[in-house]
Parts: C-alpha cells; structure tokens; sequence
C-alpha cells in the first residue's frame, strides 16, 4: 500500500496507490497518485523501485479525480528512463483506463511530453459485461452478457500479466469511475472498488473474493457527508464485504482527518476485516493478523485517538438534534442543509430515470411506426437524450444503500479498436498551438485578434523539457530525500 489517503497527501498518508504482484516479478498500479515514486522508493529502496518499474505489466486507474492519477507521469518517463539508459528494448505496459482519460494521455503525448512509448491501451467501458438489447432497446434477461473489448486483445493483456480473468463495473462516484475485479492464474481474486457508494454490481462481480481492497473514507456518524460526496463509511465498506462473501476486506482511502488512525470502534470487532496505512505490505498468509496491531496503535496514538472519540461524541449529538427536527416537521426550525441535499441529489436521480423511461417509449414508438412526435416532442426528446449521457446514474447519489445496480450502461459505449499504440513523437511538440489557445480562452476573443496580442506583445511560448535519463539512481535518491526533508 504505497498511498492510503483521499483527498490529497498529507505528512502520514499519500494519496491512493496500490502495488500488486500478481506473481514473481509481475507488478500492476491500481491507482497511482502524486507521489506513488516517491512512495515506492521509500519502501523498495533504489534497486527493488527500479526492480518494480522494470517489471511493471499494467497501471489500473479507475477515474480521473487528481489524487488517483496524478503520479503516473513519472512513473511512465521514469521507467523508459530506466530502459533507455541501459539500451534496453522497452516492453510493452498496458494502461487500464477511461476513454476520456486516454485522450488526455493522448493530448499530453502530443501537446506537452511524450510519454506513451509502447504503451498499450485498454479502455475501462471495453471491460464491462453489458446486457444484450433487443429491437427496442430492452434488455434480453436470459441472453448471455457480452463486452466489447476484443477477446485476442484481452487474452494477450491476461497472459502477459499474469491473470486468468479481468473485469470493470461501474462506480456510484463520478462520471466515468470503476471498480475492477481480476484474478490471478494461481486462483487468487482481488477486488479493488476505487471510490464509490456501495452498489449492488460490485458484490456481483467481487463474489467470494479472497481480498477486498474497499474504501472507507469516513465513519458512518459521518454518512450524510459519505453520501453528498458519493462515498462509502468504515461499515458501509465491511457490509460489502460481507454481502460478496470476501475472505477479507482492507479499509483504505482514509480521510485526512484520521491522518494517523482511524477510529477503531467500527472496525476492531470483525474478524476479517483490516486498516491500511502507508508502506503497509500484505500477503494471503499475513493479512489476518492486522487486527493485532490494533491496541499498539491506539497507544501510539492514544492524544490524537481521544480527540477524534470527543469530535465523534459531539457529532452524535447534533445528529441526534437533527433527528428529533426531522421528525418534527411542524417546528419552525429549517430543514437540515445535508439532509435537504440529499433529498434533492435522490429526487434528481428519480428524474433521470423518468428521463430514460421517456426515451425508451419514445424509440419504441418510432421503431413499430406510430405516430411520430411533433416537432416539439421531437426538440424535447432530443435535448432529453443529449442531456443524459448512457452512465448518467454514476453521477447521481442515492442515500440507500441498496441503491439500485449501474454495472451496465443503459447504452452500449462507443465502439472502436480495444487496443492502440502510440509512438513516441521524433520531433518537439508544437507548444504555440497551446499557447493561442490558452490566451484564447483567456482573453475571449477571436482568434484573429489573439494571433495579433501573440505578434504584439512578441509573446515566445515555452517548449517542452524531456527530463535527462543521465542518472536514474541520482534521481530515485533525490525522490526520496526530498520527501524526508519535508517530514
């Protein structure tokens, strides 16, 4: 566990980043936020990072939020950096990853650093299992589930990784956030649900998982917080694991509040159930015995621990204050702002699904050619469709926990090729074409008048720096001391 923190870093935890061996010299990132090389460094040392890099077979990330992506720039050019200072052909490593994520991949490669030297991409949405659809649109609930990523590309990306199986669902979180579930050839499955609110398809797909990586950023006297900000609480998380059968379940993605530890209270009393903190190493013979640390820690901690048990006292007694308003409806007394948000977050999801519902009669009367809509309805249902997107139901919340399942899009996704390749760029990216834009967007004007402030004000955009491969052991030792000096 090289990063354990939400949000963004802090002095005890990182942000997100997980390092998996599958097997013997076969390494894959799930997430990888700013500062997973230094994390790395500092756990493996100099020799077993550049072990690590050189060996990496794929980088999972599971939505575009910063603290979850960030730091995979300098893990690709610090491993080519590795390849190329010792001529060494570069190996091929996959990135598992949104489609809107790869056009950005995309746009940094041309636009400001190459960076995706060999480097085979494979989109999150081509790992779904979607349900199949019949002329109107409906689900064909008996018909075998199919996705779109073609099945040589996927064989290929398993074997050279080391897997026997691999799958994506849809996270209640953001627009375009995941969940993943693989297992590895020897049998042992992993599930890792990124950040969401409990959802149904998890537990589907995570059934009798041998370790569930789950996030609990907060404590459940916290829950109307996990929900308007679409995540899960310590319970929540254990529930999870529960529901799919998990031989054990890791709690990380803590908030910074519980910088040092989290509140135990929730967690200590279940058997199969651990916390994560940074550097922390666990394997299938080891990973039962976190729950003996738990008293070393409250020691450790014991000044931070108390004021955390005063803040969590406080805070039930105001949610009690809360309750009592809300069953007196008749009081003068305003409504709860979070439990007004809440209300108002449900009735919008409610809204989308009639949105759909509207759609879907729509399609079926245009295809058994009825009487087609007036060109009223027709600019209505059109602005419908462009107003919600297929994952739509991902980027509302509902505050029951049995929300209802978003593995599958309500519409398949973009069809195109499973796998592409992007070579390394021969000469400098163009960085005047950045430039225009940005003052473009700056300025509001056309495009005409900006080529003049350009020409004026004899503006010389920056280039592009390809960091030097001079000195890798240098710059690994450099990575780490800095992140001594700022403790």
């Amino acid at each position: 566990m090289l990063g354990t923190a939400s949000a963004m870093t802090g002095k005890y935890r990182n942000n997100t980043c997980i390092l998996v061996e599958v097997k013997q010299d076969h390494f894959i990132f799930l997430d990888c936020g700013e500062g997973s090389l230094n994390q790395l460094v500092r756990l493996r040392g100099e020799e077993g990072a550049i072990r690590v890099l050189k060996n990496l077979k794929a980088i999972f990330i599971s939505h575009q939020h910063a603290d979850h992506h960030l730091g995979s720039i300098d893990i690709l050019t610090t491993r080519e950096d590795i390849f190329e200072q010792n001529n060494e052909p570069i190996p091929p490593l996959y990135l598992i990853v949104t489609w809107k994520y790869s056009n950005f991949m995309t746009s940094y490669h041309k636009d400001i650093q190459p960076v995706l030297t060999n480097l085979q991409l494979l989109k999150n949405e081509d790992l779904l299992f979607h349900t199949q659809k019949d002329e109107y649109w409906e689900d064909i609930c008996d018909a075998e589930r199919i996705r779109l990523v073609d099945e040589n590309v996927l064989d290929e990306f398993q074997k050279y990784a080391g897997l026997s199986h691999i799958e994506t669902c849809r996270a209640l979180h953001c627009r375009d956030a995941f969940c993943l579930t693989m297992t590895a050839e020897n049998g042992f499955k992993l599930t890792f649900s990124g950040d969401t609110r409990p959802i149904a398809r998890l537990v589907e797909i995570g059934k009798d998982s041998d370790l569930l990586i789950h996030e609990g950023s907060m404590e459940h006297g916290l829950q109307k917080d996990a929900i308007i900000k679409k995540h899960s609480t310590f319970t929540e998380a254990i529930n999870v694991g529960k529901d799919m059968r998990a031989k054990f379940t890791l709690i990380t993605h803590f908030s910074q509040r519980y910088s040092k530890i989290p509140l135990l209270e929730e967690i200590e009393n279940e058997e199969n159930v651990g916390i994560a903190f940074d550097n922390l190493v666990v394997n299938p013979s080891n990973m039962h015995q976190l729950r003996l640390l738990y008293p070393a820690l409250r020691l450790m901690f014991s000044k931070e621990y108390d004021e955390m048990l005063n803040k969590s006292e406080n805070l039930k007694f105001y949610e009690s204050k809360d309750r009592e308003l809300d069953m007196n409806p008749d009081d003068d007394e305003q409504e709860d702002p979070k439990s007004e948000l809440i209300r108002k977050l449900d009735l919008q999801y409610k809204q989308k699904l009639e949105n759909f519902e509207r759609i879907k009669k729509w399609r079926r009367a245009m295809i058994d050619k009825e009487k087609p809509p007036s060109q009223q309805e027709m600019k209505r249902l059109s602005n419908l469709i462009n107003k919600v997107s297929p994952d739509s139901g991902s980027r509302s919340s509902s505050p029951s926990r049995k929300s209802p399942a978003r593995g599958t899009s309500k519409s398949p996704p973009p069809s195109g090729a499973a796998k592409s390749t992007v070579r390394r760029s021969k000469s400098p990216p163009q960085a005047s074409n950045i430039h225009e834009k940005l003052l473009k967007i700056k300025s509001k004007e056309s495009p005409e008048l900006v080529k003049n402030i350009i020409k004026k004000r004899n503006i010389s955009p920056p280039s592009p720096v390809r960091l030097s491969s001079s000195d890798i052991s240098d710059r690994l030792l450099k990575v780490a001391k800095k992140e001594g000096s700022q403790e």
